[in-house]
Parts: structure tokens; sequence; C-alpha cells
């Protein structure tokens, strides 16, 4: 006799698994160092030039 309960409803867990110890460095080392070369080739004081009416 069944009880009316689906058998496929037994499994429990994500149906997808998510790396998250590869996908972490990823998701945050790469921002980090694209910060980090744009602070390197961009200069902190840009020199401020006025040009004159001509």
């Amino acid at each position: 006799m069944t009880t009316g309960t689906d058998a496929s409803a037994d499994t429990t867990g994500p149906v997808i698994a998510i790396p998250w110890a590869f996908l972490a460095p990823a998701l945050i080392g790469v921002p980090l160092v694209a910060a980090v070369a744009a602070m390197a080739v961009t200069r902190s004081n840009p020199s401020v030039i006025r040009r004159e009416a001509t």
C-alpha cells in the first residue's frame, strides 16, 4: 500500500553542486587584480592645464 508520497521527493541536497571553493577566489581575485592594475597605470595626481582662449 502506498502513502501517496512521490519516491523522487526523497532526494535531499542541491540539484546543481556549485564549487564555491573554486569560484570564491576567482570572484574576489579578478576584480582585486583589476583594481590594483588600474591603480598602477593611472596617475594619482593629474595635472590640470588651462587653455587660453583665442
